[in-house]
């Protein structure tokens, strides 16, 4: 298959998606695509044209992932979590100071949640190495958690999706090891 396939496959999907999310007052706060890279801009418009037609905001973030389907090139799946919140305005958008959609926020019983999405340390204007971009993105995901009045001690999991892990892991702990101790989440060394 390919992306016309993905195309369509995708647009049922998220029909199937926008009615769900509609019919049961829902709000998506997390979502995952997974698919062939050549299959994404297809895959990504039909998700986008099926939510805006029920009303539903097509701009909350949403982690494309390269992976194939078993059977060769298109969309292998999609992952959603929704809410049902009591008020419209216990969840909202958490965006960067350019007003980029990174994640988003909600509050039920009390308790205040965020879930972040699409973050990198990517500088476009240079190229540099990959562990000053992992520097930056705990950076940046520090900024945007403390917009939201928290911090890192209150992360409770991460997901990073690093390309080529294996050919530079041991640096990625490095980096991560220093920006956790400036967050507060290392013990002290000898303590």
């Amino acid at each position: 298959t390919g992306p016309t396939e993905a195309s369509r496959g995708a647009g049922d999907i998220y029909q199937a998606v926008a009615e769900f999310l509609c019919a049961g007052g829902m709000v998506a706060v997390h979502e995952r695509i997974f698919g062939s890279l050549a299959a994404r801009e297809a895959i990504i418009g039909q998700r986008s044209e099926r939510l805006a037609r029920k009303g539903v905001d097509p701009a909350t973030p949403v982690t494309y992932l390269q992976g194939n389907p078993l059977w060769g090139q298109g969309l292998a799946g999609v992952n959603m979590m929704a809410i049902r919140p009591a008020k419209p305005q216990d969840v909202w958008m958490v965006r960067d100071d350019a007003g980029l959609p990174l994640g988003r926020g909600w509050r039920r019983q009390g308790a205040t949640f965020l879930l972040l999405q699409n973050l990198n340390g990517k500088d476009p204007r240079i190229d540099e190495d990959r562990s000053i971009q992992a520097g930056r993105m705990f950076d940046r995901a520090d900024g945007l958690l403390r917009t939201q009045n928290t911090d890192y001690r209150s992360v409770a999991r991460t997901w990073l999706y690093l390309n080529r892990i294996l050919s530079w892991y041991g640096e990625f702990n490095k980096v991560r090891n220093v920006k956790y101790g400036d967050f507060g989440l290392m013990p002290e060394p000898g303590g």
